[in-house]
């Protein structure tokens, strides 16, 4: 039997990657895009879990100071070929 490999991961470094609208690049050249437009400096992460009916991770940032509840304007990641990366570059 072949052994797994596991990763942990703190939400608030996920939360970090997100906020600056990171890149994720792999090796044929495909990115992903944390967060199409990012999260402003002044949000927090004040919540984040696992949706297992939908089998998505969510994670979700409020201005620092309005700690009241208002809607979720979900941003999703994009998926896009970047130039200059990968095997065919």
């Amino acid at each position: 039997m072949a052994d797994r490999i596991g990763i942990t991961i703190p939400p608030d470094v996920l939360g970090m990657l997100f906020r600056v609208g990171a890149v994720v690049t792999g090796e044929h050249g495909f990115a992903a895009r944390l967060v199409q437009n990012g999260v402003p400096q002044g949000h927090e992460l004040v919540d984040c879990g696992y949706n297992r009916k939908e089998g998505q991770f969510f994670f979700i940032f409020a201005p620092k100071q309005d700690r009241e509840p208002g809607p979720v304007v979900w941003q999703a990641p994009v998926y896009e070929k970047e130039q200059g990366h990968g095997i065919d570059s």
